[in-house]
């Protein structure tokens, strides 16, 4: 008979006289009745196989309160990695693609070269050539970004016609998508997404119109992209980013005031901080002071999704959906922003500049690329990183702000300080909505997910069912997500 052990990734906390449990290396949010509480506590004094017991056991175990004996969650999270190791071992890609360093707005925490102003010069040839060098490529996910992306859009129909058709062509999935201040995104422009098959489109919105304006300095601009972001959220999901500082924060509710007056359908809200960073290690010194750390950020941005709540938004995601195999694309050998010369970096944040280069459209991949130390393989993390319940969701956070610390003070992610304020907030909506908010997932059903991850598989039934639609090669797809 298995024996089993307390996950160290367990978050129990109480509310309106009930108690739950969150584990951040499944992402199970769960109810804890009376006696599967007094079965948790009780254990490691008991005998796993109690037949009365067996019930709450299984139910423990289901939700990844506890794992087998043998298995060591902390060392699974470190071993646990993409498996690029060369062009020829990849097969998934992420890009975002710079169409233009030209901008049409002047955001001053914007983190590119504002005097760069060159447009994309490599062809969509050339960028067939580049896929062409990973002969395992199941997965491709371009994103297109700027400067703002569509002040120049001929690359976008070049590069989308051949990449799309070479997709269907080899059987890969096919996924796009634009990050754009939605100034130029035209009831025009957004009919032509779909020829682009574009499926997500991101849109920053900092403020009311006046903090706006003055955060973009472009006068009269609040208006134009407010309509714009609505006429896309007719048909569609728009993700809006709202970034934050010191200084807006307080102006929210304002912005908020005038979004419910038009409705939050098809509206998914994320807020981000501001911070100091900017190529090449340099600081906005006059804005420095206005950034917030870590953990005043979690604190804001608890409160902001607090009074959306109150204004009727229904978008109800858990902060955090379980452990992850790296904080992002740029500890990884698959994701890679593209300049407008075709030279590849490891993160946007360093796009133009000359540290972090990993190859270029023409030449491929540099083979250092695939030892860099930002890799997960070749990095160490502080003690305190093995000893923290959250590492599960940030395996240890941005790889370029542990680098170059900022005011922003420990490399966290805001939900080691607010997870359970916004749990709690949304089990209060929930209860008055009468919504099922609970996520039921055991460490086995995480641990086989991450290893699929980790292999490049296409995963779930939207990715097949959107590659079939697309008439991909499914037979393909499903061999592969097999695998």
């Amino acid at each position: 008979m298995k024996a089993f052990k307390k996950s160290r990734y367990n978050i129990i906390f109480s509310h309106d006289n009930a108690r739950y449990l969150f584990n951040t290396f499944t992402g199970s949010f769960q109810p804890l009745s009376d006696n599967l509480y007094r079965l948790y506590n009780r254990w490691g004094q008991v005998n796993p196989g109690i037949h009365a017991e067996e019930d709450g056991i299984h139910h423990l175990v289901n939700m990844g309160a506890l794992v087998e004996e043998g298995f060591d969650e902390l060392a699974f999270l470190k071993k646990i990695r993409y498996r690029e190791n060369s062009m020829e071992a990849i097969t998934q890609l992420a890009f975002w693609l710079m169409t233009t360093e030209r901008c049409n707005f002047r955001c001053f925490y914007c983190f590119e070269d504002r005097e760069k102003r060159r447009d994309i010069s490599y062809t969509g040839n050339d960028f067939i050539s580049f896929l062409e060098k990973f002969p395992a490529l199941n997965r491709i996910n371009m994103t297109w970004f700027g400067g703002e992306p569509l002040l120049n859009m001929s690359p976008i129909k070049e590069l989308t016609g051949k990449a799309y058709d070479y997709s269907r062509e080899k059987g890969i999935f096919y996924h796009a998508g634009m990050i754009t201040n939605g100034f130029l995104l035209t009831p025009a422009i957004v009919k032509r997404l779909k020829e682009w098959h574009i499926t997500f489109v991101q849109i920053t919105l900092d403020g009311p119109p006046d903090i706006y304006e003055q955060y973009k300095s472009v006068q009269g601009a609040f208006r134009t992209v407010l309509d714009n972001l609505y006429h896309l959220a007719e048909d569609r999901e728009v993700f809006l980013r709202i970034n934050l500082d010191k200084n807006n924060t307080r102006t929210m509710p304002e912005l908020f005031n005038i979004m419910a007056a038009r409705g939050f359908r098809n509206i998914s809200i994320n807020f981000a901080p501001i911070t100091e960073s900017v190529p090449d290690g340099e600081a906005f010194s006059p804005w420095t002071a206005s950034c917030f750390t870590s953990e005043e950020f979690g604190a804001a941005e608890k409160e902001l999704y607090d009074i959306l709540y109150n204004l009727g938004y229904e978008k109800w995601q858990l902060p955090e959906k379980g452990a992850r195999i790296a904080f992002c694309g740029g500890a990884s050998s698959h994701f890679y922003t593209v300049g407008v010369t075709g030279v590849l970096y490891r993160c946007s944040h360093l796009c133009g500049g000359q540290h972090e280069i990993a190859g270029s459209v023409q030449e491929g991949i540099l083979p250092e690329a695939f030892t860099h130390a930002w890799l997960k393989e070749y990095r160490s993390l502080p003690s305190s990183c093995d000893a923290c319940d959250f590492l599960p969701q940030c395996q240890g956070g941005c790889p370029y702000s542990r680098e170059h610390q900022s005011s922003q003070g420990e490399n966290c992610i805001s939900s080691r300080y607010n997870l359970i304020g916004r749990l709690t907030s949304m089990l209060t909506q929930a209860k008055r909505h009468n919504r099922d908010i609970f996520v039921h997932r055991s460490t086995q059903e995480q641990v086989d997910l991450l290893t699929r991850m980790s292999r490049g598989a296409v995963l779930n039934r939207h990715d097949l069912k959107t590659a079939a639609l697309a008439g991909g090669g499914l037979g393909m797809l499903l061999a592969r997500a097999g695998e």
